[in-house]
């Protein structure tokens, strides 16, 4: 008897359950292809590599990051340099990279480029990092990417700031 279409199903679920598990997807894909269904199984296979992909991009930005931090403190300021900015490419909203390359840069005595560094990070709005602090001590809920807007009106936050 045939359990391949009862394997997809319980792929399903688990993907339902946990959708950011690129194994579930990239299993599913080879019992689809087992199955017959190629165009799912292309499908499966690209979401589990999306998936793997934006996985490896945060691994990445931390590792470059931590990487540029141990060689600024043993005084390679070229090679930190180097370490930040391939964070920032990895993802370029990540503000400890663009502090840290600000940090390295004044260190090297580039004042001007480290205020560039730094001014980036000044460019991204008080609203956006205070509820993303917010929400990481779980004091308010996340709110979804495809929203344009929070579902909270923005003095209710500051004022949870101010009360504190």
């Amino acid at each position: 008897m045939n359990k391949l279409p009862e394997a997809a199903d319980a792929l399903r679920q688990a993907i339902r359950l946990e959708s950011d598990f690129a194994g579930a997807h990239t299993t599913l894909a080879a019992v689809l292809r087992q199955l017959g269904d190629t165009a799912g199984a292309a499908a499966e296979s690209q979401a589990g590599a999306e998936i793997s992909k934006k996985k490896n991009r945060f691994a990445g930005r931390h590792f470059a990051t931590n990487s540029g931090r141990r060689l600024r403190n043993a005084g390679d300021l070229e090679g930190a340099i180097s370490q930040f900015q391939a964070a920032i490419r990895a993802m370029p909203s990540y503000a400890l990279a663009h502090y840290e390359l600000g940090v390295a840069l004044s260190q090297k005595g580039q004042k001007d480029e480290a205020a560039g560094s730094i001014g980036k990070l000044l460019n991204w709005t008080l609203n956006s990092l205070l509820l993303n602090s917010l929400h990481q001590r779980r004091r308010i809920p996340r709110f979804s990417a495809a929203s344009s807007r929070p579902s909270y009106p923005n003095r209710r936050v500051c004022a949870r700031i101010r009360d504190r």
